[in-house]
C-alpha cells in the first residue's frame, strides 16, 4: 500500500489490470506499456488520487475510459497511444500490429480540466 512507483514496462505481463490496483493510494507513476495487458481500466481508477503519470501504450487495451478517470486531479502525463491487436497463428506464434479497430473509444470528458 506504500508503493509510489510501479514500472514494469517492456515485459511479457499478460492479463487485465486488476481492480486491486486502486488500493495503491500513494502510487504516482504506473508504467505498464509494451506488455500483453488487455481489456479496460478498473472502474474506480479515479480513487488513485496521487496518480500523475500513467503509461499503458502498446498494449491490447480497449473500451471507454471510466467516468472516475477524469477526477484524477494530479494527472500530468497520460499515454494511451499505439493500441495493438494480437492474434495467435496456426504455428502457435503471436503476431501483433497496430489497429484502429481496437482501442479506447468515446469522448474526452469536459471534466478533464478539473
Amino acid at each position: 500500500k506504500y508503493l509510489v512507483f510501479l514500472r514494469v514496462q517492456n515485459n511479457a505481463i499478460q492479463g487485465y489490470i486488476p481492480n486491486e490496483v486502486i488500493k495503491l493510494k500513494n502510487l504516482r507513476e504506473m508504467y505498464l506499456y509494451q506488455n500483453g495487458i488487455f481489456g479496460d481500466f478498473p472502474p474506480d481508477i479515479g480513487l488513485m488520487e496521487d496518480l500523475a503519470d500513467l503509461r499503458v501504450h502498446e498494449n491490447e487495451m480497449w473500451g471507454k475510459l471510466p467516468d472516475t478517470f477524469w477526477s484524477l486531479t494530479k494527472m500530468k502525463k497520460l499515454w494511451l497511444q499505439d493500441t495493438i491487436e494480437c492474434e495467435q497463428d496456426e504455428a502457435d506464434e503471436w503476431k501483433c500490429m497496430q489497429s484502429r479497430e481496437k482501442g479506447f473509444e468515446g469522448s474526452i470528458s469536459t471534466e478533464i480540466g478539473t
